[in-house]
């Protein structure tokens, strides 16, 4: 489950897992995982597809419900900022 601090980490270190791999903290390490890595990049890729329109409403819905099942509410909720207009 990504939760906020996960979020932060990864937007602390604009997403460059390479950069986090070499100087990220080990507390920080401890916490977040590639599989969590991977998993706020794919998101954050698809949203901003949505946010710019290039999506279709099908793939659109699909990514939501994925990032919703992945992320806790607030995590949710911060990394879907861009798109609030589209979630329901």
């Amino acid at each position: 489950m990504i939760t906020i601090e996960k979020l932060k980490i990864y937007r602390h270190y604009k997403g460059d897992g390479d950069s986090f791999a070499r100087s990220g903290r080990n507390s920080e390490k401890e916490l977040i995982n590639d599989n969590d890595w991977s998993i706020i990049t794919s998101s954050e890729q698809n949203i901003e597809l949505i946010a710019k329109g290039l999506s279709s409403s099908e793939f659109r819905n699909t990514a939501i419900q994925i990032i919703k099942n992945n992320f806790d509410p607030k995590a949710f909720a911060e990394i879907t900022k861009p798109i609030l207009t589209f979630i329901t």
